[in-house]
């Protein structure tokens, strides 16, 4: 349990230093990752607020959107499912967490190869 708990931290480390490195240089970054509301599906909070699960190395990185003009268009489309989500930004820890202050947002489309 002690080795499992100290992967855990190292890779939760790892994380952190790659976000902090794009944080540090106060310019945009951008992420495609799963998009979902923290209260509808992740069961976190007691508002819906949008979330954007990056997988990183070893783990995922959950940022959470902050409230403004670029993240209302996504109204409540992730309180009901989970969806393919492109985000630019500027990150910066807030309370243990990664708040993403987003200038862009788009819900991705997957186009699917047309059966023959």
């Amino acid at each position: 349990m002690k080795h499992k708990t100290i992967a855990t931290l190292v890779a939760l480390g790892l994380a952190c230093a790659y976000t902090l490195k794009a944080v540090s240089a106060g310019t945009p970054v951008t992420f495609t990752g799963e998009g979902a509301c923290a209260k509808c599906l992740l069961k976190e909070g007691k508002e819906c607020q949008p979330t954007l699960t990056v997988a990183g190395e070893g783990q995922n990185v959950t940022y959470y959107l902050k409230e403004n003009e670029a993240t209302k268009k996504l109204g409540k489309q992730l309180c009901t499912e989970r969806k393919k989500v492109k985000v630019t930004g500027t990150v910066k820890p807030v309370d243990g967490k990664f708040e993403l202050t987003a200038t862009k947002v788009e819900i991705v489309t997957e186009v699917r190869p047309q059966s023959q």
